[in-house]
């Protein structure tokens, strides 16, 4: 479904992760425009370092844009539990990376937050609200 006034650019990172799924696109609304990285990481594969790595490596690739940056998806990373190893990992390499996960509560029907939705640790959500 197409929204009028909506442009969707696809960008080419220049890198293809092992380890998760990765969609990176400009969206551009009128004069509002943001970056926005889609991931998927499969439930069934064990978080790895290799993994850490890739995410660090297209976060790095990300900053470098100047346009609000939203990093989303599903990562299979149960974030509410902020004593898990992983979790604590995760949201380090968000930080180092100046993003923040906006997901305060459950993203699964079953509980947990799983998904996550980060942008830039000074900004708000500013190319959903200006769309």
């Amino acid at each position: 479904m197409a929204v009028q006034g909506v442009r969707l650019t696809k960008i080419d990172l220049g890198v293809t992760p092992s380890t998760f799924e990765l969609l990176v696109v400009r969206v551009v609304s009128h004069q509002s425009s943001c970056v926005a990285a889609v991931v998927y990481r499969p439930g069934y594969a064990a978080v790895t370092s290799l993994f850490f790595s890739e995410l660090s490596d297209v976060l790095d690739r990300i900053a470098t844009f100047v346009e609000p940056v939203l990093f989303v998806g599903d990562v299979n990373i149960h974030l509410e539990a902020q004593t898990n190893i992983d979790t604590a990992q995760f949201v380090d390499v968000l930080a180092a990376h100046g993003l923040v996960s906006r997901v305060t509560s459950a993203t699964h029907d079953l509980g947990g937050m799983l998904d996550v939705v980060a942008s830039r640790a000074y900004a708000a959500l500013e190319c959903t609200t200006q769309l």
